[in-house]
């Protein structure tokens, strides 16, 4: 399991964070969208169908399909819709592999030994009603860079109450006494196969 020891914590955040892992472990097929503040349309897209094995990529360079089974990529260009096909090697193979078995960049920190030892997790019980999936559970974690100057990071998870499943994550960052700043987000939202599929098919490609 990814991140089962990732937070040193009391037991009962250590049983929410397991859920949490537990819950992306267990996940079928994904869909991300990923913004940065001021900017309406995503950064980039991620549909990840472990179902399947494909790992799919949308930005503004084009579309990309990792087709893990068939070992070949299909690339589409942006502006011309041509599509390029390319055989995959057997480490990239094996790298996309490792990949969707991941937590698909849905917490901030991987492993233990990447987390700051002033990292804090707790619950947020203030959500206004207007923010973004206000009857999801939220969670924060904070942590504090201090190298340069003292950066204070926080990231917060919008959790499905029932699932445990990541609906929404936000980044924010501070300096010094300033307030927290929104950087980037995501929006999560787990599909079924079919869907992946008419996404292909929607853009010209085979599934």
């Amino acid at each position: 399991m990814a991140c089962i020891a990732l937070f040193c914590s009391p037991a009962a955040k250590a049983t929410i964070l397991t859920e949490i892992c537990e819950a992306i472990d267990n996940v079928s097929n994904i869909h991300i969208k990923s913004f940065v503040t001021r900017r309406a349309i995503p950064v980039q897209e991620e549909l990840v169908s472990r179902s399947l094995n494909l790992y799919i990529e949308n930005s503004d360079d084009g579309l990309v399909v990792w087709d893990i089974e068939k070992g070949v990529k299909q690339l589409q260009d942006p502006e011309s819709n041509s599509i390029r096909i390319e055989t995959l090697s057997p480490k990239s193979v094996s790298e996309l592999k490792q990949e969707i078995t991941g937590l698909f960049g849905l917490v901030p920190f991987n492993k233990l030994s990447d987390l700051p030892r002033n990292a804090t997790w707790h619950p947020v019980s203030e959500i206004s009603d207007k923010t973004p999936l206000a009857t999801s559970d939220v969670y924060d974690i904070e942590w504090v860079d201090q190298k340069n100057m003292t950066i204070h990071r926080r990231w917060r998870l919008f959790l499905d109450p029932k699932s445990k499943l990541p609906l929404r994550t936000e980044y924010y960052l501070k300096r010094d006494k300033a307030e927290y700043q929104l950087m980037s987000f995501k929006i999560i939202e787990h599909i079924t196969d079919d869907k992946i599929n008419a996404y292909l098919q929607e853009a010209g490609l085979k599934p």
